[in-house]
């Protein structure tokens, strides 16, 4: 980030014009001003059983990562090394 932050100001400096914001960002913020009230929007019965599958699915998937990764830290404190280690 600090580096962006240096080559913008280098750019500014020699005078160099910056590239402007796209038209399609201008475009996508009109359309969100413009999109009707959040009372109105409808949701299916079916999306509640989909947001529900996907937060299920998203927390087995993490408690699987963090399992793994326990036992990665575990066998390295024990001196052994991991067969998926790589190494």
């Amino acid at each position: 980030m600090i580096t962006r932050i240096r080559q913008v100001s280098q750019l500014r400096s020699r005078g160099a014009r910056l590239p402007r914001v796209p038209a399609i960002s201008s475009v996508f913020v009109g359309l969100c001003l413009l999109a009707p009230d959040a009372r109105a929007a409808y949701t299916d019965p079916g999306t509640g059983a989909l947001l529900w599958q996907t937060l299920m699915a998203a927390a087995v998937g993490f408690s699987f990562y963090i399992r793994r990764f326990v036992q990665r830290l575990l066998r390295r404190k024990a001196g052994t090394r991991d067969a998926t280690d790589g190494k």
